[in-house]
């Protein structure tokens, strides 16, 4: 637009582009007579260009006077405006230093240091009014079912803090032109930052607020490119930070920052505190395996009198978290000698246990302690174990055998040093096979543990905070060693205390009989809905409505013997320190008792072969006040002598039952006689302080044969004492509802459940003779 020194409009044009697209101007053309003209640019007709705008670098308005003085009159007046190319754009990129990939484990040792690197990219043909670049702070994440998720705030707050901030020195150009002025504002280009962090809580800390210069700052190398920032320990745990950016010389003209901003990069140290292994209420933790950082930055500005932003979506920098590193080992047990073994022979067992070569660790394992859980009826002699280690490793005391829950035996054995890489332990003895050998089924796993008296933090994946990891040879897995709860009684006697992590190892022996009694024993407590056998153990409420149920279960296996004169004995859990033992005289540790009660029962079920019910078998009932009354050879005995008392136990202060059966009565191939009692638990003054503890029982067996062929007049008595599996009950307050469920102690662990349903689902203990397999597998239980 064209006008005159009276300011009336004497000429519109419109610009045209040259046809030549290298020319980046449009022109346009108008005769003019003589005198004093403004010429201005009322609109830009190129996109992306923008006039005005108070910029040096663009002219959108001009006079002229016609003619000038030194024009020849001949060629045109040229005037020249120049328009500005708005570009704008903004990009985040993060990334955490390369040298700490992975990061070492949060659980085991001290505080942490991450690195991280941001640098935003600014593209800014136009002034800033503001710009900000946001630290949004740590997640973290664990591995579920095999993928990342991620952990509830417990993990991150107050469990990390920023320490420190290192600002590479900023830049701009300046255009920016005051009203009416067509020249640069006065700006010495000086650019200061404001530091804010947030705590956890989401109060706002002042850090710093500084021009970020040259000749302002120097970081402690000296170098004059950096501002560096430590946060003090006075602002507390810094959850997130964010940084703006203002040159206070272009305020007053309505600009935080000028054109061209080059914002640097920001080095990032942030502190990640040694993780807990439990929670405040006291539960597991889980192992933290990522760490996720994000940025996110913003930018402010006017365009054609209008406030835009440009901004870069979240960016984030992951870094993966070990496992705590802990050498890995990898045991083995096994045994030699013939297929099959009687009573009377013996079984040499081999253990070992080697630290693995690796190239994830070279760290020892740290004083090693084997507990091997032996089979009911072998016995081992501590003087008769033998073992052999490297040097920097040694036996540290005598082997010992101990009685553990349920009168299980265990042979433990401690050792004092490293056992390095590549080095092995091995561990021999024999075991003799004594009359008592009797079989859970067909087969019997005698397990060996291992475990570290250097005992680490737990957390989510290692429980028992164990300072090593096992190899199965099987699976070629690592992993984590688990707690086995039925060890905590050998583990105290040998200083360790409950919960610690064990490898494991079997070797499985099989045995058959040609006696043919198999034999079982089950229990139920008032809280369960089906029996269980030796895996698992019984849930009882404690106090008067405590029920236990016990079923014993006699089963003739064989084709062609008949078993009769069958005798029962079974002493009732008693919570009297030494005196609770099995016929056999072997210590059970029962921590509290049980007692028939008036309105106790006894009942009787035989069953043939095709599972018809025989009526009211023939079935005599004894109990004895007297414990001592209750001995292998009063089982064994003719008679059961004057301590013995027929009729009905309940209620008559019974500490041991027997049962014989009568003459009529006898048990065909494939045949099956049951009886079940029920007990309740017998009040104690310190019955709180045996809640979640166990009571154990089981129960001993004598019997005559003959071959059904040959007559009863054949029959021969069965020289051995047969005892069963025990079983155990557990003290479980009453269960709660929660979310409409009822929650199960077996809910909150795992454990194998055997026992109940049909007989032939069974585990039953046959009377002798075994022959052997072994292998090496890692167990889980707890």
């Amino acid at each position: 637009m064209i006008k005159d020194s009276e300011g009336n409009v004497v000429a519109t044009l419109s610009t045209k582009r040259s046809q030549d697209t290298q020319i980046l101007y449009s022109e346009a053309r108008t005769m003019l007579k003589d005198g004093t003209y403004t010429i201005e640019e009322t609109e830009s007709l190129t996109d992306g260009y923008q006039m005005g705008g108070d910029d040096s670098r663009v002219t959108s308005s001009q006079t002229i006077t016609i003619p000038q003085e030194d024009h020849d009159g001949e060629e045109p007046y040229i005037l020249t405006f120049k328009n500005l190319k708005v570009e704008m754009g903004l990009k985040l990129a993060k990334e955490t230093a390369a040298d700490q990939q992975p990061l070492e484990s949060l659980f085991w040792g001290g505080e942490k240091t991450i690195n991280y690197t941001i640098t935003p990219t600014v593209v800014n043909s136009l002034p800033l009014t503001s710009f900000r670049l946001e630290d949004t702070g740590l997640t973290m994440e664990a591995i579920r079912n095999n993928k990342y998720e991620k952990l509830d705030e417990s993990y991150t707050k107050n469990q990390y803090s920023f320490r420190k901030l290192a600002l590479e020195i900023p830049a701009e150009e300046n255009f920016l032109t005051a009203p009416g002025s067509s020249t640069p504002v006065d700006s010495k280009k000086l650019i200061t930052a404001k530091v804010t962090g947030k705590n956890f809580d989401g109060t706002e800390i002042p850090i710093a607020e500084g021009v970020v210069s040259a000749e302002a700052q120097k970081d402690g190398d000296g170098n004059d490119r950096i501002w560096t920032i430590r946060i003090p320990e006075s602002a507390g745990y810094i959850a997130s930070f964010a940084v703006e950016y203002y040159d206070e010389e272009l305020r007053p003209y309505g600009a935080d920052l000028g054109q061209s901003f080059k914002p640097g990069q920001i080095q990032v140290q942030v502190g990640v505190f040694k993780q807990p292994g439990r929670d405040e209420y006291g539960n597991i933790r889980e192992s933290v395996r990522k760490i996720i950082n994000g940025s996110v930055v913003t930018m402010y500005y006017m365009e054609g009198g209008m406030t835009k932003s440009a901004h870069d979506g979240e960016k984030t920098a992951e870094l993966l978290v070990k496992e705590p590193l802990a050498p890995i080992i990898q045991i083995s047990k096994n045994y030699d000698g013939e297929q099959k073994v009687k009573v009377g022979d013996t079984i040499n067992y081999h253990l070992s246990l080697t630290t693995r070569q690796s190239e994830d660790t070279t760290l020892p394992m740290v004083n090693p302690v084997f507990i091997d859980r032996l089979p009911v009826g072998v016995s081992v002699e501590a003087e008769n174990v033998v073992s052999a280690s490297p040097d920097g490793i040694s036996q540290d005391g005598e082997a010992r055998v101990m009685t553990g829950n349920g009168g299980r035996k265990y042979l433990a054995i401690k050792f004092t040093g490293e056992l390095k890489p590549g080095q092995t332990i091995k561990v021999d003895y024999p075991g003799l096979v004594e009359s008592a050998v009797i079989n859970n089924g067909i087969s019997v796993d005698n397990w060996l543990y291992i475990t570290s008296t250097d005992k680490k933090e737990p957390f989510g994946s290692n429980e028992g905070g164990a300072s090593f990891r096992t190899y199965n040879e099987i699976s070629g897995n690592v992993s984590w060693p688990q707690q086995v709860e039925d060890l905590n009684a050998v583990a105290g006697k040998l200083g360790l205390g409950n919960g610690y992590g064990y490898a494991a190892a079997s070797a499985k022996n099989t045995y058959t009989t040609s006696e043919s009694l198999a034999i079982l024993k089950e229990i139920k407590g008032d809280q369960d809905d089906r029996f269980y056998g030796e895996d698992d153990a019984g849930s009882v409420s404690p106090g008067e409505a405590g029920a236990v149920t016990y079923r014993l279960t006699m089963l003739n296996t064989s084709s062609e013997s008949v078993i009769q004169k069958i005798r029962i004995m079974d002493i009732l859990p008693t919570d009297k320190l030494g005196k609770d033992i099995g016929v056999n005289g072997r210590p059970r540790q029962s921590a509290w008792a049980v007692e028939m009660k008036q309105g106790d029962t006894v009942t009787f079920e035989k069953k043939t072969a095709d599972g018809s019910v025989v009526e009211n078998p023939d079935m005599r009932t004894y109990y004895t006040t007297d414990s001592s009354n209750a001995t292998a050879d009063t089982l064994k005995a003719d008679a059961l002598g004057s301590g013995w008392k027929e009729g009905n136990p309940a209620g008559n202060g019974a500490l041991a039952l027997a049962f014989e059966t009568g003459s009529a009565l006898t048990l065909k191939p494939g045949e099956r006689l049951e009886i079940t009692f029920t007990t309740h638990v017998k009040n104690t003054e310190n019955q709180q302080d045996v809640v979640y503890r166990y009571s154990v029982n089981n129960f001993s067996v004598s019997y005559s044969s003959y071959a059904e062929a040959a007559g009863s007049q054949s029959a021969s008595k069965y020289a051995l004492v047969v005892e069963s599996n025990p079983v155990k009950a557990i003290l479980v307050p009453n269960r709660v509802k929660v979310g409409g469920q009822n929650l199960d102690r077996r809910q909150q662990q795992w454990c194998p459940q055997t026992g109940g349903g049909e007989l032939s689902r069974r585990r039953f203990r046959p009377a002798s003779k075994l022959g052997k397999r072994s292998r090496s597998v890692l167990h889980h239980t707890g």
